[in-house]
């Protein structure tokens, strides 16, 4: 806030400087243009702030035409009021330039644009700063910028992202100035909604886990048309073929035995009777084929590949990508190099279905079982160069269960989508999670375990500790450290788990409250103390029958869909409570207990009133004015 000795210079000094500038002589390039505006305001935006820059790089557009070239807070302003933008919408991070913004406007007799601020889109495991990315660019750790794993336009673009989806996306958002850290999960599950019911369906085979599946009864290798889509026949057929020698996945080969009935989707039921082993590994499957078995109810369904010299299969690369940055939320005094995954893309070679070899750049599919795809680069026959085929490389899609897609294969689907019995399904989840652990070391812990136990424990103190400074009044940096280091936790507990942790719940409380009704019970038994035996029975009983109530209600809970934890039909205030928060009707405030309403949700708030209005009348009430 002091007083710069060349604010006092002269307009023939400043003009000599000027010309400096304009020249880009050495003198020049030393300057800057600063306007005068406070140097001693409170507001370091208005001290002085500089205007113009001398630069010699070539500009894209002009090249070395000019030297000199305003800044951008200058520009803003004069290009907004100019090219007639009405509203302009910035981040909370320019809340402090908004003055310098509108002190421009004022100064040149410019038309004054609206400036709409709201909050900064957070996406966890990730960083937006252009620096920290260029970063990684300039290392060589990424493809570029339309890498799949960066969070730019072109990056998501290129892993899948529909504009329909990220469309969809920014408008459920609204506007909000609240501060928002936000997963990946959500973005990506409104882009699975645009993508699911389009995308056509294809089968791959893990070519190192690939196991044949040969079948007696079979004829010649033959084609059939199926539909590319179970639920859409305007997606169009795509030819099938069936061999005597089909191909299916490891995963699923592991689960079969010796008499079991299994049906090869689009094709028909098939009876094991034989099974070649070399230890836990599944060499090779005899089976016969029993197309007249049209009980498709309690049989194992399997995705497969038919062998045939017609059409040779498709040499495919399945590419996963995981987080970039292994932390969650990343703190201000963070070094986000310390936080960086070296092993986040993993490539999987596979056997393609032949249909893939028509697919084209950008083009989405969904490989069964294994998720949506889309086409980074198309299959190329062989050259007659190198005698080589180029593979059809597939980048995974993220769905909104998990946005970073690692799995290679799933619990097979039956043909009317209900999948596998629910033993087989159980069975499938541990092969897989046995597979994971192996892989990535990424095995999930139930949540009942010391591990998670312990981590859900830290999580309880640190929410304490966050209502604690909200109740007292605390500074807005210091409540969002704290929320931030509750949302690692939080992020942590899901990663250990599988699972969200869920909140609102005071565990405590309620077992408080259960002891308490005991004793009134006990109290109620004493005073009465005229009951048959048979009635003792009944309270003897009692606890047991209470134990297993709240056992089924806790999963009914897990099972609620939604996301919700009560059922509207048991507590409907709770059940109320989460619906609006859920829905992101409201927004919390730094006040606690206090909410803010967002504008999408008010007329919501207003017909509940008009209805409570309504019905209160309806009792012979009346409005009444105080005074």
């Amino acid at each position: 806030r002091t007083r710069e000795g060349t604010r006092e210079n002269s307009i023939e000094r400043n003009l000599e400087l000027w010309r400096e500038m304009v020249s880009g002589s050495n003198r020049g390039l030393e300057c800057c243009l600063r306007v005068k505006m406070d140097y001693a305001s409170d507001n370091g935006c208005l001290r002085d702030p500089t205007i113009y820059r001398c630069r010699l790089e070539p500009h894209t557009c002009t090249g070395t035409k000019y030297k000199v070239y305003p800044t951008y807070d200058f520009s803003c302003p004069i290009v907004d009021s100019v090219e007639g933008v009405t509203h302009t919408l910035r981040t909370m991070e320019y809340h402090d330039r908004d003055e310098q913004y509108y002190w421009f406007i004022e100064q040149l007799g410019l038309r004054k644009p609206y400036i709409w601020e709201y909050s900064r889109l957070n996406l966890q495991n990730t960083v937006l700063s252009k620096r920290k990315l260029t970063w990684f660019v300039d290392e060589g750790m990424v493809d570029g910028w339309d890498d799949p794993r960066f969070p730019t336009v072109r990056g998501i673009l290129r892993r899948g992202m529909t504009v329909e989806g990220l469309r969809q996306f920014i408008a459920a958002q609204g506007s909000s100035k609240a501060t928002v850290v936000m997963e990946w999960d959500k973005i990506w599950a409104f882009n699975r909604k645009v993508i699911d019911p389009v995308s056509p369906r294809y089968t791959a085979i893990d070519k190192a886990d690939a196991v044949p599946f040969l079948l007696s009864g079979a004829s010649e290798p033959f084609c059939k048309e199926v539909a590319k889509h179970p639920k859409n026949p305007d997606v169009g057929t795509k030819p099938t073929w069936c061999s005597p020698t089909v191909w299916i996945e490891q995963v699923d080969a592991v689960l079969l035995k010796e008499g079991d009935v299994v049906t090869l989707i689009n094709w028909g039921n098939t009876v094991i009777e034989s099974m070649t082993k070399d230890g836990d590994k599944v060499k090779s499957i005899n089976a016969k084929l029993d197309l007249e078995n049209k009980n498709f109810r309690d049989s194992i369904k399997l995705t497969w590949l038919g062998e045939t010299d017609e059409a040779a299969f498709i040499p495919c690369k399945c590419i996963y990508y995981e987080h970039i940055i292994t932390k969650p939320v990343l703190t201000k005094d963070d070094d986000f190099k310390k936080y960086v995954n070296r092993n986040s893309k993993r490539e999987v070679d596979s056997l393609g279905d032949p249909c893939l070899a028509s697919l084209k750049k950008g083009d989405i599919v969904q490989l069964q079982r294994k998720g949506f795809f889309i086409c980074d680069r198309p299959h190329v026959p062989v050259s007659i160069h190198t005698s080589v085929a180029a593979p059809c490389y597939l980048i995974a899609i993220p769905d909104s269960k998990s946005a970073p897609t690692t799995t290679t294969s799933g619990a097979a689907t039956s043909e009317k989508g209900k999948g596998r019995p629910k033993t087989e399904k159980k069975k499938v989840e541990e092969v897989k999670a046995g597979k994971g652990a192996g892989e990535s070391g990424s095995a999930k812990v139930p949540p009942d375990s010391p591990a998670a136990l312990e981590l859900k424990g830290k999580i309880d103190e640190q929410g304490q500790k966050v209502r604690q400074l909200k109740g007292e009044g605390a500074e807005k940096s210091a409540v969002d450290a704290a929320v931030a280091v509750l949302l690692g936790l939080k992020a942590k507990y899901k990663d250990l788990t599988g699972e969200d942790l869920a909140g609102g719940k005071r565990p405590a409380a309620k077992e408080k409250g259960k002891e308490k009704g005991k004793e009134k019970g006990k109290e109620k038994g004493k005073e009465k103390g005229k009951e048959s035996q048979a009635k003792k029975k009944v309270k003897v009983e009692e606890p047991a029958a209470a134990a297993a109530a709240s056992e089924s209600a806790a999963d009914a809970k897990k099972s609620t869909r939604l996301g919700m934890e009560v059922k509207k039909e048991e507590n409907f205030g709770e059940w109320y409570s989460q619906v609006i928060k859920k829905a992101e009707m409201v927004e919390y405030y730094d006040v606690s207990g206090c909410y803010i309403l967002r504008p999408w949700s008010y007329s919501i708030w207003e017909s509940i009133k008009a209805f409570f209005d309504s019905e209160i009348k309806k009792r012979a009430s009346r409005d009444r004015k105080s005074g």
